[in-house]
């Protein structure tokens, strides 16, 4: 007798118009209905099976761009009721905002956590406070960056990343040759990465060099490898710090570039302009710069640091942990006030170091590193003043009175002297000590004046 209710309502789960979905207490998809499949253009084959993690992914060929909204917020221990509001990405490109209502079920077994049943809505107008979370900013701000330039795991709202994902666009099109310049650690391989990935080269493997970290027979062995294989297979090369390669491994590589087999991407910290022909080769100067992106440090970045970071924390969500859903406010606090002089590779060490120790969704200030601390304490600490001896403070002293009487006196010596109250001789002295200069008349006066043996 209680079978025949349950399928009843199974069948009105599943074919149901309005979008509902069901959860295991893994986050894994058990029912993604017929209004949720008429909703996102996902059949549900596509997305039952999948486990969903807080992690906002705007490539709306990938069945992640659903599972990742479908994810729940953290639940409190009796919280039985929670809203979500999401950025929902349609397998066609457009994009929805939607709101989810998490219902969580009681499981019949105490010791289970339950499952969640999740209904998509129209967006409540009754909270705003939910609309201003860095989750959502990052999800909208990805979606709106890939639908403009089609350019995945990257933040860019400050006006010189908005440069570079326009650059980015560009050399995955036409150029074979680019240059990244920026401080280190700011982030110009994963630059490199977002233009061969998206270009009509993605097949073809990306092999990074590191020419000042590397020997010159390791940086030369990776290369015959590359150059004089037998099946010459087509990659991508990313020279990074190209300023430091060998000039005869500069010469290998203006040859190779000469053929148009591969394709080389290369970096520095400063350009390459200012390299006489002495350390760099003209020609290979010349061939490596077709188009030259410049990624701006962290601190030149301004809002960008906060989504960032909210974004390298969801990339830390694993299926079988927990999901962080981003910052207290005095983390963020901290964040903002930090120099980061490891720029974007320090940024992602800290949170990723944060994010193993959080025992919760929310990432506070006791789960930062113990170096990041540190290295806070010691930015907020000023160097001690300089302090004068007192000789060198009655020398300042001396000086300033000496110049206000010569001002006072037009540059009359003999008048100065008097204001002084002391030896004209004496004062040319005094003068000639504290590096003030004397004219060339006063200092032959000076040597006749019988006051000059004072």
């Amino acid at each position: 007798m209680s079978t025949r209710p349950r399928r009843g309502l199974a069948t009105w789960l599943t074919t149901s118009l309005s979008p509902l979905f069901v959860l295991d207490d893994r986050r894994v998809v058990l029912v993604f209905n017929r209004g949720c499949e008429e909703l996102t253009q996902w059949p549900a084959a596509e997305i039952i099976g999948k486990t969903c993690l807080a992690q906002a992914t705007s490539d709306p060929t990938h069945a992640a761009s659903v599972t990742g909204v479908l994810c729940p917020p953290e639940f409190l221990p009796n919280q039985m009721f929670a809203s979500q509001p999401v950025v929902l990405h349609r397998r066609d490109g457009t994009i929805l905002e939607r709101e989810i209502h998490f219902f969580r079920l009681h499981p019949e077994d105490s010791r289970e956590t339950g499952h969640f049943v999740g209904l998509i809505a129209e967006p409540a107008t009754t909270a705003p406070f939910l609309k201003t979370s860095r989750r959502l900013d990052v999800a909208r701000h990805t979606a709106e960056l890939y639908e403009r330039y089609r350019v995945e795991r990257l933040i860019a709202k400050s006006p010189a990343m908005q440069r570079v994902a326009a650059q980015i666009e560009i050399a995955r099109q036409t150029v074979p040759a680019v240059h990244l310049i920026g401080p280190r650690g700011c982030g110009k391989e994963h630059v490199a990465r977002l233009i061969h990935y998206g270009s009509q080269n993605r097949q073809q493997r990306f092999v990074p060099i590191r020419c000042d970290g590397s020997s010159h027979f390791e940086i030369s062995r990776t290369l015959n490898r590359i150059y004089e294989s037998d099946e010459a297979q087509p990659v991508t090369i990313y020279l990074d710090q190209v300023d430091a390669l060998p000039l005869d491994l500069q010469e290998r590589v203006l040859a190779q570039m000469n053929r148009g087999v591969h394709r080389h991407l290369s970096s520095s910290q400063s350009g390459l302009v200012q390299l006489d022909e002495r350390r760099m080769n003209p020609e290979l100067k010349l061939r490596l710069t077709s188009l030259i992106i410049e990624v701006p440090a962290l601190r030149d970045r301004g809002d960008d640091l906060l989504l960032l970071a909210q974004q390298l924390l969801e990339e830390q969500n694993q299926p079988a942990g927990l999901q962080h859903q981003g910052f207290s406010t005095a983390v963020e606090r901290l964040f903002r006030q930090y120099n980061w002089p490891g720029e974007v590779d320090e940024l992602a060490r800290v949170v990723t170091q944060a994010a193993r120790k959080a025992s919760s969704a929310i990432v506070d200030v006791a789960d930062l590193p113990a170096d990041f601390a540190a290295g806070f304490s010691a930015q907020a600490i000023r160097p001690l003043p300089v302090r004068l001896s007192l000789e060198e403070q009655l020398a300042v002293i001396e000086r300033q009175k000496i110049e206000q009487a010569l001002e006072e006196a037009r540059s009359n010596k003999s008048v100065a002297a008097e204001i002084l109250q002391m030896p004209r001789a004496r004062l040319y002295r005094r003068m000639a000590a504290l590096g003030l200069a004397i004219g060339e008349d006063d200092e032959i006066e000076r040597e006749k004046s019988p006051e000059s043996l004072v």
